[in-house]
């Protein structure tokens, strides 16, 4: 396609605009949307011997297991606001990452309900959210730059960088609430346009931004935000541009409520809540800058790498053409980049002392969202800057020989690292033979994009023939260095198995049915098996756990902590334990490490009658569980009095749990005198207790454990989960969602939003 071409399809109403550029358009978005099908094609391919999957991390101990619990609770028609299977329980909801409302992934579960969720299932959602971000990138391009090959070039450059495709695929809360930033940004610029401030397109922007929150990363929701508000507020410098701001992070914080009520309360109770800068302050290795132009050379993922002809591209845009946008949005790169160096760099320092919501997260490096988004931007008016009629042929000329010493640079690089790998001996081990490698690659990368660029620069490409080219090249490099991120040949259902140990285990249990127990795992089984295996496990994989929890997991003697949670199989690399035990199972790794499964002779109940309970303060409670005339079968510590003055007990008291479900449980006592019935469940905010069918108070005993006092009798306790924090939240959420399309049925289409990013930026109204 021709300059002139592309021009006349960026008109609207002309002969051209209906007849042209929606073939182009849709040409585009198919492609975007198939390509993480062929990047990720060795996840679909139907040759089970070519098969492969995401490797063994965080995507499968984290968040399979969690879309696993989720999509079993939610297709037994059950709202997953409770999960027993880590931490001895826990608030499933209030766990941002559990994602319970997150749209794609409600879909996600309908459309494999028929195979029961599988590992596949996932990696479907993850390779939907690459097109996503294609896709929402491509259309925000095809509003900037007015040109579809330019926009094809900048979405193809976010889509499949070494950024989105590297660790936000393993931790997919990152990449699902990312994908979102384009398309507020789109938002945000049709927003913008308008005269009055309160718009469709900024009811949209709402919506947008509430989707990535809803996804369940608030790091990068943080990010996504303050990108919006700073390209709102840029592109709008008014009053009227606070009010579109402040309407649309108060319509997105609405929409999500439904996750962030119950989240916020969660993370207020965490470990989080007391971290400090030293654990919230590391970052990305400054020594990963290399990878920008030598891929792999680092670390596997390379997380800054966008491709060489990308960099020749952002030079375009740098030298040819720095208008007013391309400034805006190297300011961020450079920003976003020293805040991802961590305390490497000063600026996080800053950050962290005077910015909201720096100081609440750790791994900076994830905050090269900022940089390698605004550079697929800078690729757009690099490409955009090189086929533009405004710049002289003569600069295009100027600017493809300057290219050229990017090639001789990397050449240099070229024979320093094989002078290098010749002194170590041509050893495979040495350092300089990756370094070599990689350099060799993105030598001949560069001497493609130069030869390009020398093309352009001389007047004789066309317009498509250019892009073509430049797409070709981008998609071979991005696809080579990326494509085996994360990959193992490992095929799917071997993350979906159920290990030995936990087979064994419920073989175990089985013989004796009825009985509820936990288990302890010394880290050899992943952290939310029990989530996804339906065991009740003591510990989890989760970064967000109850502070209190974590104290009393860290500071009790096993001897003590053991009864006190329930514990009955203990799953260790020690042959004998402190306490009498039988081995169950046991199973040798490949390194010659022998996993133990123990069976303890003796196990705590999950419910049980005491009548002495001592008021001692949260800071003393530890120390008197852990002392040796403390029987947690007699006694307990509360923080506060029990309103019944308790009495001694008889041999006759007796205890059963007659029904327990994840948010509901129901105990039957007898007791002759007044006493504390104390549950081996963690006590938090939203459960609530009757005695007879009448409410009754719960206490915090033995420093984490709901307690109900009890007077003397035969009693029905009935302890259900209701946490405020659930219909609140589902009620704004709903009522948000249902104004909002109110306010913008009937006046968007789809069609509305590919009309409006057919304008270029050139004849685009400003406010």
């Amino acid at each position: 396609m021709s300059v002139r071409q592309e021009e006349q399809e960026t008109r609207p109403g002309s002969r051209e605009s209906a007849a042209r550029w929606p073939l182009a358009l849709w040409a585009s978005i198919s492609a975007l949307l198939l390509l993480p099908l062929l990047f990720y094609w060795r996840l679909f391919t139907p040759n089970l011997l070519d098969r492969g999957s995401i490797p063994h991390g965080d995507f499968a101990v984290q968040f399979y297991a969690f879309a696993h619990y989720q999509a079993e609770r939610l297709l037994a028609g059950q709202v997953p606001l409770w999960c027993p299977g880590a931490y001895s329980g826990f608030p499933f909801l209030a766990d941002v990452q559990s994602a319970v409302f997150y749209p794609p992934r409600l879909l996600t579960i309908v459309i494999s309900s028929p195979w029961g969720f599988p590992y596949l299932a996932l990696e479907a959602e993850a390779a939907l959210h690459l097109a996503l971000a294609g896709l929402f990138m491509f259309l925000l391009g095809r509003r900037l730059f007015g040109r579809t090959s330019v926009a094809l070039l900048a979405a193809l450059t976010f889509a499949f960088s070494s950024y989105l495709t590297s660790f936000p695929v393993q931790q997919l809360a990152i990449l699902e609430s990312a994908v979102w930033l384009p398309l507020l940004l789109l938002c945000l610029d049709l927003a913008a346009c308008e005269r009055r401030w309160l718009n469709r397109w900024t009811l949209l922007a709402g919506l947008a931004l509430g989707m990535s929150a809803l996804a369940g990363h608030p790091q990068t929701v943080m990010l996504v935000g303050y990108a919006g508000i700073a390209y709102g507020l840029w592109r709008r410098p008014r009053w009227s541009g606070l009010a579109m701001i402040a309407l649309v992070v108060a319509l997105a914080l609405a929409i999500a409520a439904v996750q962030l009520l119950p989240a916020a309360e969660y993370m207020l109770a965490s470990v989080r809540a007391s971290s400090n800068y030293d654990q919230m302050s590391s970052g990305l290795p400054i020594t990963d800058v290399v990878q920008v132009l030598l891929p792999g050379s680092v670390s596997g993922d390379s997380p800054l790498y966008l491709g060489i002809l990308p960099l020749l591209l952002i030079g375009a845009a740098l030298l040819l053409r720095p208008v007013r946008e391309v400034r805006f949005w190297t300011f961020v790169a450079l920003v976003a980049l020293l805040l991802s160096f961590g305390n490497e760099a000063f600026v996080h320092s800053l950050f962290y002392l005077f910015v909201p919501g720096w100081r609440l997260f750790r791994n900076q490096e994830r905050d090269l969202l900022l940089v390698v988004f605004p550079l697929s931007l800078l690729v757009g008016y690099g490409a955009q800057a090189l086929m533009a009629k405004e710049v002289s042929q003569a600069k295009k000329q100027s600017f493809a020989r300057g290219a050229r010493w990017l090639l001789w640079l990397l050449l240099a690089a070229v024979a320093l690292f094989f002078l290098g790998l010749l002194k170590d001996g041509w050893q495979p081990n040495s350092p300089f033979y990756w370094l070599l490698a990689s350099a060799v690659y993105a030598s001949i990368l560069a001497f493609f994009g130069w030869a390009l660029l020398r093309w352009q620069g001389s007047g004789q490409a066309s317009a498509a023939g250019f892009a073509g080219l430049a797409i070709a090249l981008l998609l071979f490099d991005l696809f080579t260095v990326g494509w085996r991120h994360n990959l193992t040949a490992q095929p799917p259902e071997a993350n979906q198995a159920m290990p030995a140990a936990v087979a064994a285990i419920k073989a175990d249990a089985a013989m004796h049915p009825g009985q509820l127990y936990r288990v302890y795992n010394e880290f050899r089984l992943d952290g939310n098996y029990g989530v996804q295996f339906g065991l009740q496990d003591t510990w989890g994989a989760s970064p967000l756990r109850l502070a209190r929890y974590d104290a009393l997991a860290h500071s009790l003697p096993k001897e003590k902590l053991w009864p006190l949670l329930n514990v009955a199989y203990v799953v260790t690399w020690a042959k004998r334990l402190p306490v009498p035990s039988t081995i169950v199972y046991q199973e040798a790794a490949a390194n010659g490490e022998i996993t133990y499964v123990h069976r303890l002779e003796q196990r705590g109940q999950r419910a049980w009658l005491v009548h002495e309970a001592d008021p001692v303060g949260p800071d003393q409670a530890l120390a008197r569980i852990a002392s040796g005339d403390f029987d947690i079968g007699k006694q307990a510590v509360v923080e506060r009095t029990p309103p019944l003055l308790l009495e001694p007990g008889s041999e006759s008291d007796s205890v059963s749990v007659t029904s327990w479900q994840p948010e509901q449980i129901e105990v039957r006592t007898v007791s002759v005198s007044p006493s504390l019935l104390v549950l081996s469940e963690v006590n938090y905010p939203g459960w609530r207790a009757f005695v007879d069918g009448k409410p009754a108070q719960v206490l915090t005993a033995d420093y984490v454990l709901r307690a109900v006092p009890l007077p003397a009798g035969e009693h029905t306790v009935l302890l259900v989960y209701r946490p405020w924090t659930w219909p609140v939240g589902a009620a704004i959420s709903l009522i948000s969602l249902l104004s909002l399309a109110g306010a913008v049925l009937g006046t968007i289409l789809p069609s509305s939003i590919l009309r409006s990013t057919v304008l270029p930026s050139s004849r685009r109204q400003r406010p």
